[in-house]
């Protein structure tokens, strides 16, 4: 997965954001970004030091200036995000001088969040007396974008062992039951009276707005 982290990944990197800050911050940090002169200064002074060991030749480097080399990095890092932190946001600036600073704007834009595509898998575990244990899990993988399954809607009926079983939904009675989960693990607890009977289940996804992705396919159990 990609950083969402807006600092450089290389030292190079660090380095050409760092001179165009250092210009952008000589010119406007005093006038327009309310930084005073000391802040100014050690920005600058930050970013000579490291500027200055990252262009050692690699043949006079040492032990020691190596040591230099991070302690320039860590200063000049430890500079950079404060100053974003505290001058380099918007507003007060605007979209036109974060870019130029090499900063992404935020997307204001929402992304919308689709109807979940993938069915409900239903494990069932017969643990207790007139006790179902149900592990719901997606039946392909999600992680690309979970938002649409924001919970699951699992629709059950109880009906005598030996009755036809429910095709769909629409098959079951008026006495069928509900249930609406966000977690993968849920236990049903059923009377004494309906230990034998058979549960048939029916589940699918929903997302944030309650629109329905695709029924599962029947699950069923006995209630022991």
């Amino acid at each position: 997965m990609a950083s969402r982290d807006w600092f450089p990944s290389t030292r190079g990197e660090m380095l050409t954001m760092a001179k165009n800050w250092n210009l952008q911050i000589n010119s406007k940090g005093k006038r327009d970004w309310r930084m005073d002169d000391e802040e100014v200064a050690a920005f600058g002074e930050a970013f000579n030091n490291f500027e200055t060991e990252m262009n050692r030749p690699m043949a006079n480097r040492t032990v020691i200036t190596n040591t230099n080399l991070k302690k320039a990095t860590d200063n000049l890092t430890a500079i950079m995000r404060d100053t974003k932190r505290r001058f380099l946001h918007c507003p007060p600036l605007m979209e036109t001088e974060i870019v130029s600073l090499g900063l992404k704007t935020k997307d204001t834009t929402p992304t919308p969040v689709g109807k979940p595509k993938v069915r409900p898998n239903l494990v069932i575990g017969r643990k207790g007396e007139a006790t179902l244990d149900l592990s719901i899990k997606p039946a392909a993988d999600i992680s690309a974008d979970k938002r649409p399954y924001y919970g699951c809607k699992v629709f059950y009926d109880l009906l005598d062992f030996n009755a036809p079983a429910p095709k769909s939904v629409n098959d079951f009675s008026p006495n069928s039951r509900m249930l609406f989960t966000r977690k993968q693990k849920e236990k049903l607890i059923f009377t004494t009276q309906d230990s034998g009977k058979k549960a048939y289940f029916f589940l699918r996804y929903e997302n944030g707005k309650g629109e329905a992705g695709p029924w599962s396919n029947i699950f069923s159990a006995v209630i022991p």
